[in-house]
């Protein structure tokens, strides 16, 4: 099933494809092709390393900022939008259960999807070849479900962030969250004192202004509430 792509997207795509580099959608933006959901940002993975992208983009004549390079990222302004551009990657380690401290360069898509939080999250997609899943991302969307990518609890103890994030996505997309990932999450609640109260706050407005029901409850049950407050 093929995807309408914004024009400066597809430019993108091409402008890599005819560099002979591989290039795909990845993480949000495709949950929510998936979805029908309205796209605000999307994100780009590519095998090119971020010296390549930089320059390429820039002997087409477009702004290059590099401003997150140092983690494989490089921002394009095309037509009015900044788009990340972010090499394949893969993260080694941790520091203080909420940001990668070490990370190589990897492969192919496939190891760069293993690295990201939840199956829904881990799918790539290219107009030409269609949906990259090796997780089955597609159908745990189908089924409306949030499921961790292999070990839940290594998951959160690599980023206890992403505890909210379930907990945020199963309020605002109306989905479950599946039984291992739940049981992750409240054994591993205790991690959320390595979050900023800014970051915490943040997750918490968004479930605020979901239509979840009985969200105070919900926090309690999954033991978050007293972190939160």
């Amino acid at each position: 099933m093929k995807q309408m792509l914004p024009s400066y997207i597809k430019t993108i795509l091409t402008i890599l494809h005819h560099a002979q580099a591989e290039a795909f959608l990845v993480g949000g933006c495709v949950r929510d092709m998936i979805l029908k959901r309205p796209i605000h940002d999307y994100d780009i993975a590519t095998n090119l390393s971020p010296s390549q992208v930089q320059l390429l983009f820039q002997q087409k004549g477009y702004t290059v900022v590099s401003t997150g390079i140092a983690y494989g990222t490089v921002s394009i302004l095309i037509h009015h939008q900044i788009v990340e551009v972010t090499t394949y990657r893969m993260e080694t380690s941790y520091q203080n259960h909420r940001f990668p401290s070490q990370f190589h360069y990897a492969k192919n898509i496939e190891e760069d999807l293993k690295r990201r939080d939840f199956t829904m999250n881990a799918i790539a997609y290219h107009p030409q070849i269609g949906y990259i899943d090796p997780y089955q991302g597609y159908e745990d969307i189908q089924k409306a479900c949030i499921r961790c990518v292999g070990d839940p609890h290594q998951r959160f103890q690599e980023d206890a962030l992403r505890i909210l994030r379930a907990l945020r996505f199963s309020c605002t997309l109306s989905f479950s969250i599946k039984k291992d990932t739940a049981k992750a999450i409240q054994k591993n609640t205790h991690l959320l004192t390595h979050i900023s109260q800014e970051r915490i706050r943040n997750e918490f407005t968004k479930m605020l202004q979901s239509n979840a029901e009985n969200l105070f409850l919900f926090l309690k049950e999954f033991n978050v509430l007293y972190y939160i407050l």
